[in-house]
C-alpha cells in the first residue's frame, strides 16, 4: 500500500511542479529480477561561463520486481550536484556531466524466506551523464543517457537513466540577450 501512495505522490508531484520523468534500468549483481524502473526528477542549472552550467538535482526513483507488482522493490531519493560541460562551448549540443550527492533514503523491500524485510540504507552518490542540448520550437530540451551508482554499507546499487528533459535555468546566460 505505501508504494503505491509513493507513485500517486510521483505521479501528483510530476504534474504540479513540471518534474521530469525517466525510464531507469537497475545493473549489476542480483537485479535481473527488477523491471524498468520509472523516476522522477527536477533539474536545474546555473551557469558560470558560456558553456559551463552548476547543476542541482533532486530525484526520487522506484523498482520493482517482475514478480511482485509494487508489493516488493527499491525506492531512492538522491540529491546530486552537477557540472555540465557543452563541448561547443556555446551552452548547447552535446555535453558531458560528472555529479555527485547524497542519497537521502533508500529502502528495498523483499520476501526473504517467505517474510517481508525491508531494508533502509543512505549512502554516497557518483553519477556521469552525458547528452545532447537543444531546442524545439523555442523551448529548450535535453536528450540524456545518465550512469549512477550509489555507495553504502558496503553495497552498491547502479543504475541506467534515460531522459528527456526540459531544464529549467536560474539565470539567462549573456548570449541569450
Amino acid at each position: 500500500m505505501a508504494r503505491k501512495l509513493f507513485l500517486v505522490a510521483l505521479l501528483f508531484i510530476a504534474t504540479q511542479s513540471y518534474a521530469q520523468l525517466s525510464v531507469i534500468k537497475m545493473v549489476g549483481n542480483d537485479t535481473e529480477d527488477y523491471k524498468l524502473g520509472a523516476g522522477l526528477y527536477l533539474k536545474a542549472g546555473y551557469p558560470i561561463t558560456e558553456g559551463d552550467d552548476i547543476t542541482f538535482e533532486a530525484a526520487a526513483y522506484l523498482f520493482s520486481l517482475y514478480d511482485n507488482s509494487y508489493t516488493y522493490g527499491t525506492i531512492m531519493v538522491p540529491a546530486k550536484f552537477g557540472y555540465r560541460y557543452t563541448l561547443n562551448r556555446k551552452g548547447n549540443g552535446f555535453y558531458v556531466e560528472p555529479q555527485v550527492g547524497y542519497n537521502l533514503f533508500g529502502i528495498t523491500a523483499l520476501n526473504v524466506n517467505g517474510r517481508a524485510r525491508e531494508f533502509k540504507y543512505n549512502g554516497v552518490v557518483l553519477g556521469a551523464s552525458t547528452g545532447y542540448l537543444f531546442s524545439l520550437w523555442s523551448s529548450p530540451l535535453d536528450l540524456n543517457l545518465h550512469f549512477e551508482t550509489i555507495r553504502a554499507k558496503g553495497g552498491s546499487n547502479n543504475y541506467f537513466r534515460l531522459g528527456l528533459v526540459f531544464p529549467f535555468s536560474l539565470k539567462r546566460r549573456e548570449s541569450y540577450d
